[in-house]
């Protein structure tokens, strides 16, 4: 008999499933934001998020209509936790990691982490069904870019990988 709880579950071995910037679809940005729909079936029906903000960091996704042989349950999970916790080589104030199957067809993993190891900027992405958001602070390439753009055409700044591929040339200028 396998254990309930998997030993292996950490913060940094469980994945949530953000869309690609290059599967996104009519993308509009405006400076540090930006929304787009994410149309690729059955991935977009659910809700993934990723967060983070200087030290803490947090992710989630539940998926619908899952019908793989790994997910015949009707409700399985397991989780792991640490609330300030000195043995490693790095100090955490608190981390958490839990998965779970429900009702034969719908999964979901969430994960959060904060400690005083490492910094990063303000960023969130994720999707709620065919809609998607992002939004950085400072803009930046690898997250969200500076610039304008509406409904997939980059009209100012560096274009998401969604809108790069459909500039808006400036007057007097060709292609």
């Amino acid at each position: 008999m396998e254990p309930f709880l998997d030993r292996t579950l950490t913060c940094r071995s469980l994945q949530v499933e953000i869309a690609k910037p290059d599967q996104l679809k009519l993308t509009t940005h405006c400076l540090c934001c930006a929304q787009s729909f994410f149309v690729d079936f059955p991935a977009f029906c659910g809700i993934q998020l990723e967060n983070q903000c200087f030290c803490c960091s947090y992710a989630a996704g539940v998926l619908c209509l899952q019908f793989g042989e790994e997910n015949r349950a009707l409700s399985r999970g397991s989780s792991e936790s640490k609330c300030i916790d000195m043995s490693g080589d790095k100090f955490i104030c608190q981390e958490s990691a839990a998965n779970m199957v429900v009702c034969c067809c719908i999964k979901g993993a969430t994960k959060g982490w904060c400690g005083f190891d490492e910094f990063d900027p303000i960023f969130t992405q994720g999707n709620a069904l065919c809609c998607d958001y992002r939004c950085a602070l400072p803009p930046a390439p690898e997250t969200v870019p500076l610039g304008i753009a509406c409904c997939g055409m980059q009209l100012w700044g560096e274009g998401m990988a969604s809108t790069k591929a459909n500039p808006v040339e400036a007057p007097g200028t060709s292609a």
